[in-house]
């Protein structure tokens, strides 16, 4: 009998195994090449790993892209059947790879590589400039400017195409200031700090000034510091790609445009997973994903009477959320009393000063969750919360499940699986898979 038993457990997991098997061959290995040191390329990569989880028959391993960071072998001998990238790919490493097996790419940037079907998958950087001239024609001013980058890419000119034809056909101009050589050379940083705020300071007030990306946006802020112009009484500025690390760290806090890199990157993957199953009749050679959201920050909001306070304590409440601060101190941030200040906060955003303080805080609370390890009982005192269980009482009620099961939840989150998957490859190192 316990031979009988024996032979049939062991059948068994003779059976699981090549179950196991057959449904790894079955998988469509996947390969992503981004540059994980770019807020774009992570959101990207967060779409395309967002489309892999729906799936049942995607393996995805991913591979810290860079132009000199070649595909490691352990990568080339796994076989992967389709790539997405945000880096060029050796030709010779494509033909290699396409002798084992590959059978298209995805490209998220120019690539020549050939061979296979190629797709691309851009930035409708047209609709972008498009979108910051809406926000600023809304602001009632007249005049208009646009920053490019200090160095030429023929992509990001399209922002600035956009821009000025949206401007433009509501009967305005737009100045576009023109980056000093030495400034792209590197010879002088302080040539273009000190020529950007003299244009600065010849334009016409108020203005409007919408600039490629947010670093080049800082650059604008600082250069109106330099210049003496008040932001954004006489000049409004407003950013792209909303890299917090910027936007939330300097002051006034900076407006800016947040692209869909996370659609894009699903819209990369469905058309991937098409490319793989041969379903290429009529699908057009380039793709385009527009905006997300705009976050509008103070660079760019009207600072006067009524809306002036709730700006003024907006932005204080982001600031000092963690701290133990309630609405004396908010209403002594935007110059007005507690009375005034709810009436204001009622009229501009339809909430209260201490509704506006738990919301940011209550973010505060998930993003603790999503991304680190501290014990719950501690999240609170993290997040401008002194009694913990109030904080996991009202979680509850606002989210509808407790702070551990959005914890546990939070783990099959696309930017918790990116940050256990991301790595820097080495010829050594070991892919790994999602």
């Amino acid at each position: 009998m316990r031979t009988n038993l024996c032979f049939i457990a062991n059948n068994t997991l003779c059976v699981v195994y090549y179950w196991h098997m057959s449904t790894a061959k079955s998988k469509k290995r996947i390969l992503v090449q981004v540059d994980l040191g770019q807020k774009a390329a992570r959101d990207l990569l967060g779409g395309v790993l967002r489309y892999a989880t729906l799936q049942h028959d995607w393996d995805v391993r991913i591979h810290r892209g860079h132009p000199k960071n070649h595909i490691p072998d352990t990568l080339l001998k796994w076989h992967p059947q389709g790539i997405i990238t945000d880096v060029q790919i050796r030709q010779a490493t494509v033909s290699r790879m396409i002798r084992n097996g590959l059978k298209g790419i995805v490209a998220l940037h120019d690539d020549n590589s050939r061979g296979v079907p190629l797709h691309f998958v851009g930035c409708d950087n047209a609709q972008i400039g498009e979108e910051g001239a809406k926000l600023l024609l809304n602001k009632k001013i007249r005049h208009f400017g646009y920053v490019p980058s200090v160095i030429p890419d023929a992509a990001l000119d399209r922002r600035q195409d956009g821009f000025v034809r949206c401007i433009e056909s509501h009967g305005f101009n737009v100045s576009i200031y023109k980056t000093h050589m030495s400034a792209i050379r590197g010879k002088d940083i302080s040539t273009d700090d000190m020529e950007l705020a003299e244009w600065l300071a010849s334009l016409p007030k108020p203005c409007g000034i919408m600039a490629v990306f947010d670093q080049r946006a800082k650059n604008v802020l600082d250069a109106c510091r330099l210049a003496g112009i008040e932001i954004p009484s006489h000049c409004l500025i407003l950013g792209v790609d909303n890299e917090e690390y910027i936007c939330e760290n300097v002051s006034p806090t900076l407006s800016s445009i947040l692209p869909d890199f996370n659609g894009g990157g699903f819209q990369a993957a469905k058309i991937l997973d098409r490319i793989i199953d041969g379903e290429t009749s009529n699908l057009p050679i380039l793709s385009l994903y527009g905006v997300r959201k705009i976050e509008e920050r103070t660079s760019t909001m009207d600072l006067s009477g009524t809306i002036r306070s709730v700006v003024l304590a907006s932005e204080f409440i982001r600031r000092n959320a963690t701290l133990p601060i309630g609405i004396d101190e908010i209403a002594a941030a935007s110059g007005t009393s507690k009375r005034l200040l709810e009436k204001h906060f009622r009229a501009v955003l339809n909430t209260t000063a201490a509704h506006e303080l738990q919301r940011i805080r209550l973010g505060l609370v998930k993003k603790c969750l999503e991304e680190t390890d501290i014990p719950l009982g501690h999240v609170g005192d993290n997040c401008g919360f002194n009694d913990e269980f109030y904080l996991k009482r009202l979680f509850k009620r606002t989210f509808g499940m407790t702070m551990g099961a959005y914890r546990n939840a939070s783990r099959h989150h696309l930017d918790i699986q990116l940050r256990s998957m991301a790595f820097r490859s080495k010829p050594n190192d070991r892919p790994l898979s999602v």
